[in-house]
C-alpha cells in the first residue's frame, strides 16, 4: 500500500512539474535558466494516523501556486455547478415520475369509463335486438331499410337466425345485399 501511495505521489509530482513547465513555456517571460530556478517542487513526508507515510507535494513558486490556486477554484466552481445541475435534474426526474404516475392513474380511470360506456352500449343493442326479435318481420324490415348499413348489420348480428333471415328477406334487395356484405366482412376481421 505504501508503494502504491509513493507511486501515486511521484506521478502527481511529475504531473505538477510538467504543468509548471508548460505554464512557464506559455508565459514566455522568463529565460529557461530563470524558469528552472524560480519554480521548484519539493516532497515532504509526514506520518498519518495509520502509521503510514504520506508524501505531499509543495510548490515553492508563487506564480505557479497562484495559478494552481486559481485552477483549483475554477474546478471547484465547475464541480459546484455540476452538482447544482445534477440536483436540478433529479428534481425534474422526480417531477416527471410523479406526472407519469398521474397520467397512468388518469388512463386507468378513462379505461374504466370507456368500459362502462361500451358495456351500456352492448346492453342497449342486446335489448334492441330482443325488441326486433319480437317484432313482425315486415315491420322490422321497413325500419332497417331506413337505418345506416353499419348499424343495421350490427343489429342483425344480434338477432336470432330465423328473425334475421325473415327481416333481411323483407328488405329492399340493394340494402339487404349491402348489409349482407357488411355482415360477412365483419366475421373476417
Amino acid at each position: 500500500m505504501m508503494v502504491l501511495g509513493a507511486c501515486f505521489a511521484m506521478s502527481f509530482v511529475g504531473r505538477l512539474a510538467v504543468f509548471a513547465a508548460d505554464l512557464a513555456d506559455d508565459t514566455g517571460a522568463k529565460q529557461p535558466d530563470e524558469r528552472a530556478s524560480s519554480a521548484s517542487i519539493s516532497l515532504s513526508t509526514t506520518k498519518d494516523a495509520g502509521d503510514g507515510e504520506r508524501k505531499t507535494a509543495v510548490c515553492e513558486s508563487t506564480e505557479l501556486a497562484a495559478t494552481l490556486k486559481n485552477r483549483i477554484a475554477a474546478l471547484d466552481a465547475r464541480e459546484n455547478a455540476i452538482a447544482r445541475k445534477q440536483a436540478q435534474m433529479e428534481t425534474y426526474a422526480a417531477q416527471i415520475e410523479k406526472r407519469l404516475e398521474e397520467l397512468a392513474s388518469a388512463n386507468a380511470e378513462m379505461k374504466q369509463f370507456i368500459d362502462a360506456i361500451e358495456g351500456r352500449q352492448r346492453r342497449d343493442v342486446e335489448q334492441l335486438a330482443a325488441i326486433y326479435n319480437s317484432m313482425k318481420p315486415k315491420l322490422a324490415s321497413e325500419i332497417l331499410d331506413e337505418m345506416d348499413i353499419d348499424f343495421a348489420s350490427g343489429l342483425l348480428a344480434q338477432l336470432d337466425t330465423e328473425s334475421a333471415a325473415a327481416i333481411l328477406a323483407g328488405m329492399e334487395p340493394q340494402k339487404a345485399y349491402a348489409i349482407s356484405v357488411k355482415f360477412a366482412n365483419r366475421s373476417r376481421r
